[in-house]
């Protein structure tokens, strides 16, 4: 009796390994397109004074207030004005204070750009944005932003290709990660 059950466990923890192996091998397989993850959304980091910050997303480009309603805040919409235009990859800070809201904007992290399939500048990005990229090491990092700051910001993805490190297949698989 006791054999029948080690060998259960054994079969059980084998078929989960190749189960867990199979999602693995998949995921690999699933190309990033350059856009993101799904065309036509439109992904933003919301924080700030809010019950549930995080990376929301919009079917489309979402107004002040529509942002503002996600954080149960609707009401301060007309204080802040409606001018604001929000594109993926981009965040929305908002505090209260004395009653008023306060708006600040930034760039996303280049790892939740990365993994929301949204392009990184390469003459914008920091150092650590930089290695979120797949490919991208410390040493490649550091290149990229040396050549950035010698061309006053003015790189161009050609241009990665004559950085030590990088070769014509690493730069193929770095253009569906980064932009200009």
């Amino acid at each position: 009796m006791r054999q029948g059950r080690k060998s259960d466990r054994k079969i059980g923890f084998l078929a989960v390994f190749l189960g867990l192996l199979l999602l693995h091998a998949i995921r690999i397989s699933m190309p990033v397109s350059a856009g993101a993850l799904e065309k036509g959304k439109i992904f933003l980091e919301l924080r700030g004074d809010l019950s549930e910050p995080g990376v929301y997303c919009f079917s489309e480009i979402p107004s002040l207030a529509e942002i503002l309603d996600r954080f149960g805040a609707s009401e301060g919409a007309e204080a802040l004005g409606g001018d604001i235009v929000f594109s993926s990859g981009k965040g929305v800070e908002i505090s209260k204070e004395k009653g008023k809201f306060r708006l600040s904007l930034f760039d996303m992290t280049g790892y939740y750009k990365t993994t929301l399939g949204i392009p990184i500048s390469i003459n914008r990005e920091s150092r650590e944005g930089l290695l979120a990229v797949p490919g991208i090491g410390p040493r490649i990092a550091d290149s990229i932003v040396a050549e950035r700051s010698r061309r006053d910001g003015a790189l161009t993805l050609g241009d990665l290709g004559s950085l030590q490190g990088i070769g014509p297949r690493l730069l193929g698989e770095l253009e569906r990660y980064l932009t200009q």
